[in-house]
């Protein structure tokens, strides 16, 4: 396996051959295994804020898939779970900068002029009307997979395949609980859930949509790269091929 030594200029390099420019509202699933450099999470982290400046905002993952039902969810005390180096350096390191969406599984942080946005996203549900990925479509926010695919980079498509109902997927409600004000609230919390023999794949979706060139690729070594593009257009395309597909994104 092939390992980075990336520096500041690198991430920088890369950062901008995706599209990110400045003001915008960027969306960020990253995997950084790759790198050699222990502080390659606080590198990044600074290369996105000074290309986005004082008007950016980053909005990052902070899933809670292993909270146990009986626990109470705390938004800014809960501690997200595998959710890759760049997200647990800003949860550890500028905690005291971020808001959090009150969503007991599909949480998402954001750090930036636009980060209460988050504050409209409803609490019983991870996906549809109300959700971070109904509000990330609305926005039109930028996303970046980096050093990912699609598969693994982009839970937005998840998203599309909630609107489609597609019979792979379930509805379950699942009782949680939230403190909220200092109070404690109980939620009856709609979620989708597929078999476990059942496998996401994106990869004919990633295909189409970069040959239509609506989605960038940029490599970081000869097999590994990252992805980029806008949100709505993303959701929307993929919507029209499950239509056409309802099986799409699933292994066969």
């Amino acid at each position: 396996m092939k390992f980075l030594n990336y520096s500041k200029n690198d991430f920088d390099f890369h950062l901008k051959k995706l599209g990110l420019k400045k003001d915008m509202n960027l969306v960020i699933h990253a995997s950084l295994m790759l790198f050699l450099n222990k502080n390659s999470p606080n590198i990044l982290f600074n290369s996105i804020k000074k290309i986005l400046g004082d008007n950016g905002t980053i909005f990052f993952p902070l899933f809670s898939f292993r909270s146990h039902g009986n626990s109470t969810f705390k938004k800014l005390k809960t501690r997200p779970n595998s959710m890759g180096l760049l997200s647990n350096y800003i949860w550890e390191n500028h905690l005291d900068e971020i808001n959090r969406s009150n969503c007991f599984i599909h949480s998402y942080g954001g750090i930036g002029k636009n980060k209460n946005l988050l504050d409209q996203i409803k609490i019983d549900r991870s996906y549809g009307k109300g959700s971070f990925f109904d509000l990330a479509y609305q926005k039109n926010m930028f996303f970046i997979a980096f050093g990912l695919n699609l598969t693994n980079g982009c839970t937005q498509i998840h998203n599309s395949e909630n609107i489609k109902n597609v019979d792979y997927k379930k509805k379950i409600l699942l009782r949680r609980k939230y403190e909220i004000n200092g109070k404690i609230k109980k939620v009856k919390y709609i979620y989708h859930k597929k078999s476990k023999k059942i496998k996401s794949d994106f990869s004919e979706l990633e295909e189409m949509l970069l040959k239509k060139k609506l989605i960038n690729k940029v490599h970081l070594t000869s097999k590994v790269y990252s992805l980029s593009g806008h949100t709505r257009s993303l959701q929307e395309n993929t919507l029209r091929e499950i239509q056409k597909n309802p099986l799409l994104l699933i292994k066969s």
